[in-house]
């Protein structure tokens, strides 16, 4: 199962063994242990597209200057195993899952991590980033629906106008 910090995450529906691998996706939130610059962000990205790709993982990541906003996608199994990984990573901490379920369809299918600092970015505010996950204890739904919004407007409005890496 996939554990944030010492808490169980419930996938729904996970798939027995030998059976079709089956897409899920997997939204979470942390927060920076220290800043990063713009070469550690950049070799985190690269680090990140070379395990994706190889376990055909695809997905996005926001980084706001104090906090991460990632979804994941693709086979349940190699979900799990990434994010027991994520989870260990002491560069992070806070980590809260929005959303652990399956998913009819990959929201970034070509990208096997796209990774975009939105702390130099002078299309949206970081702070925007900063308050979604702010808003996280109270309202958990409303966060996993702003997160996601805030992910998507990044793959479809403004990843042409940013230092963004893709691959």
């Amino acid at each position: 199962m996939i554990h944030p910090l010492k808490t169980k995450v419930d996938l729904h529906n996970q798939p027995t063994k030998g059976s079709t691998p089956l897409n899920y996706a997997l939204l979470y939130i942390s927060k920076a242990t220290e800043p990063f610059s713009s070469d550690s962000l950049e070799q985190l990205a690269i680090d990140a597209q070379q395990r994706n790709q190889a376990s055909n993982l695809t997905g996005l990541l926001l980084y706001s200057g104090t906090h991460f906003i990632q979804i994941l996608e693709g086979d349940y199994h190699e979900l799990n195993n990434l994010f027991e990984s994520i989870s260990r990573d002491k560069r992070h901490h806070s980590i809260k899952v929005l959303m652990g379920a399956p998913a009819s369809e990959r929201q970034f299918p070509d990208w096997s991590m796209g990774v975009i600092d939105i702390s130099s970015n002078d299309r949206i505010d970081p702070h925007t980033l900063d308050l979604i996950c702010a808003q996280a204890e109270g309202q958990p739904e409303a966060t996993k629906i702003a997160a996601l919004e805030t992910l998507k407007h990044f793959q479809f409005d403004v990843i042409s106008n940013t230092g963004a890496v893709a691959a």
